[in-house]
């Protein structure tokens, strides 16, 4: 019953790409180390893996959903966005309140400026140059 409505028109298509395009793309463009050190082809590639991860979410979704209709639209392509959109503004929400509340470093460590490569020059150390530029 599954495949039965996805053997038939742009689904076995969508299928393929999804097979091909999911999986063997990125692998094949990965396989090689200076491929995964360059932001260009890195970039580039992580968009495409978004979206073949939403064509794929789209073939397991819209068949049920629309059993009549003819596949992917310009309007499912509008309400997933807005979905996403919609989604994203709540978690960004809820993350920067609990980053405003929650800092994500100790703020009474006496040892920050260190551990974060910070040097900072303490009292005595500025005292004694001070005294030594007197002299």
């Amino acid at each position: 019953f599954w495949y039965v409505k996805r053997e038939n028109g742009i689904w076995k298509s969508l299928g393929y790409l999804i097979i091909f395009g999911h999986f063997f793309v990125p692998f094949l463009a990965m396989l090689r180390i200076d491929v995964k050190k360059s932001l260009t082809i890195m970039g580039p590639l992580a968009i495409w893996a978004w979206l073949m991860h939403y064509a794929d979410m789209t073939y397991n979704i819209k068949p049920v959903l629309d059993p009549k209709g003819d596949g992917i639209s310009l309007s499912g392509f509008v309400q997933s966005a807005a979905a996403l959109a919609f989604m994203g503004g709540v978690l960004s929400k809820g993350f920067l309140k609990s980053f405003i509340t929650h800092p994500p470093f100790p703020q009474k460590d006496p040892r920050i400026a260190e551990a974060m490569g910070v040097y900072v020059e303490l009292e005595s150390e500025a005292a004694n140059k001070t005294k030594s530029a007197d002299a």
